[in-house]
């Protein structure tokens, strides 16, 4: 009996001791504008005026916004602005920022590494992993919590505007492995990261910053292609996942994905997603031209996002954000809360507030700059190694490239030239020089630059489509591509070709190292250009 009782004491001393965690006791105190303003996600640009200091001052101070998503800055200016920004606000602020290929996306001197489609190519998935891990590191350095990436979106549609360099490939199981490996690299460097957009947009030709990209592919279609990354990324566990403002029909004949409690409740009943929910842009064409901004928070949050986004990178629309859109969604949302519309704003805002939580926000909210590893040398060697890896041999054999600079070589650029490197590299050898048509030469190489892909024909003239068909009557030839690879569709009957995905120097090194005989082109082509 004795024992019992000391027993029950003890029982009875947890139970009236306890305290909640900090997102617990924190939600407790806080208003109902307070809540409100914690689902906010709103533009800072550390480089801008004085004027905009003072925006963002008022939407944090009156209208109590949780959230920031970084934009145009350097890195020193956005760490210093962040923790200015930082020191204002009542409650830790939660920053995103798009590094989906590193923090050069939008801070200047920030190192940008190969896009998606190039490490498409890339095999190696330990250098995948380690490039998640960088940026993830390099983020978190800068004051970012959240990386708006990876993009999971499937991309089989050639002509997609939007997304195209930005995602993987167009083969849902790679997409879906390729973006673990980067994702669980960021979130292993204690930052969280967002895979989007759900439920899919790689098959659209409308960019949705335009307009309503409208999708009407089956449900079987969709849990075949599109769906299989997002599955894959609730499985592993991700923190969050960012919609699409896309109408799919077969899902929600009605609502875009973004405003569709259809689509979002099967994300977290179906897919079993337990993450935060975060929106694409609410002030972007595709919802601003068919809905009030009232009416586009209102909806978002109905749909079940747990945190509204509103992001920009020209002056006025950030203005526009900050002083019109932000207080008018605000006080609609407070609206629909006083009318009995928003019985689980407590649920949504603790998510929220576990997340800052988790980051240690709560303790220390602010920035200590290390530009050692911001501006790391092993980065650089990392960016390099990625490209060397991702350079694909899609026609021909690595017989063909042996000795290639030993003969007499011509050497034709096409396109838009916007990295000399491959070219300086290549004349500077005995043997190459300039391609005249007529003259001897034991092969030509031909690299095409300023490939787009929003454009027609992704930029490439007719004149040079047929030129690069002509010479090869003549003279044996290997096409070397600075560009996306969806316009192999041009060159299927080449010889020998070659893709580098883009025009970034290191790549042109890459490229030329092959030629020499240093490198092998290791990379797998990421699409079917059938």
């Amino acid at each position: 009996m004795k024992y019992f009782l000391l027993f029950f004491i003890c029982v009875l001393k947890v139970i009236f001791s306890y305290e909640g965690s900090w997102a617990e006791e924190t939600l407790k105190h806080m208003s109902v504008e307070e809540k409100i303003g914690q689902l906010f996600i709103v533009p800072a640009c550390p480089l801008r005026n004085d004027n905009h200091y003072n925006d963002l001052l008022l939407v944090i101070e009156k209208y109590h916004v949780g959230g920031l998503i970084v934009k145009a800055s350097d890195v020193a200016a956005q760490v210093s602005f962040l923790n200015t920004l930082q020191n204002i606000s009542k409650n830790p602020l939660l920053v995103c920022m798009d590094g989906e290929n590193g923090i050069g996306m939008r801070v200047t001197d920030g190192i940008s590494f190969p896009l998606n489609l190039t490490l498409g190519a890339v095999e190696d998935d330990n250098l995948l992993f380690e490039l998640g891990k960088v940026i993830g590191t390099h983020c978190k350095n800068v004051g970012g919590h959240i990386n708006l990436a990876p993009v999971v979106d499937v991309n089989n549609n050639p002509l997609n505007p939007r997304i195209h360099m930005r995602s993987f490939g167009d083969d849902p199981i790679e997409v879906a492995k390729k973006a673990s490996l980067i994702a669980k690299g960021m979130r292993s460097s204690n930052i969280l990261c967002c895979a989007k957009h759900f439920p899919g947009h790689g098959d659209t030709e409308i960019d949705s910053h335009e307009d309503l990209p409208v999708i009407k592919h089956s449900f079987e279609r969709l849990k075949e292609i599109e769906f299989v990354p997002f599955e894959k990324m609730a499985l592993d566990g991700i923190d969050c996942i960012m919609t699409a403002h896309i109408k799919v029909v077969n899902l929600d004949d009605k609502y875009p994905a973004t405003l569709s409690f259809k689509i979002l409740d099967y994300l977290k009943n179906k897919m079993n997603f337990k993450g935060l929910i975060i929106t694409d842009a609410l002030n972007m064409k595709a919802l601003r031209d068919n809905f009030s901004i009232e009416d586009i928070a209102y909806y978002s949050y109905m749909a079940g996002n747990d945190l509204l986004l509103y992001g920009d990178h020209i002056a006025p629309n950030i203005d526009e954000i900050l002083q019109e859109e932000i207080p008018r969604a605000f006080n609609k949302l407070l609206k629909a809360y006083y009318e009995g519309e928003m019985l689980d704003l407590d649920e949504r805002v603790l998510k929220i507030l576990k997340a800052k939580e988790k980051l240690n926000l709560h303790k220390d909210r602010f920035t200590k700059l290390d530009k050692e590893i911001v501006f790391s040398s092993d980065a650089y060697q990392l960016k390099k190694k990625l490209f060397e890896k991702a350079v694909t041999l899609v026609k021909g054999n690595h017989n063909l490239l042996d000795n290639v600079l030993n003969k007499k070589v011509g050497y034709l650029m096409l396109g838009d030239e916007n990295v000399n490197s491959f070219k300086n590299n290549l004349l500077k050898k005995e043997n190459v020089k300039e391609f005249k048509d007529g003259e001897m030469f034991d092969l030509v190489v031909v690299s095409l630059d300023g490939i787009f892909p929003n454009k027609h024909n992704y930029s490439i003239s007719d004149k040079d489509i047929e030129l690069i068909h002509d010479i090869p009557k003549r003279y044996d030839t290997i096409l070397i591509i600075f560009g996306t690879p969806y316009s192999l569709k041009f060159f299927k009957d080449l010889s020998c070709v070659i893709v580098g995905y883009e025009e970034d120097k290191d790549v042109q090194k890459a490229c030329f190292d092959i030629l020499e005989g240093k490198l092998k082109a290791l990379g797998k082509l990421p699409i079917n250009i059938e």
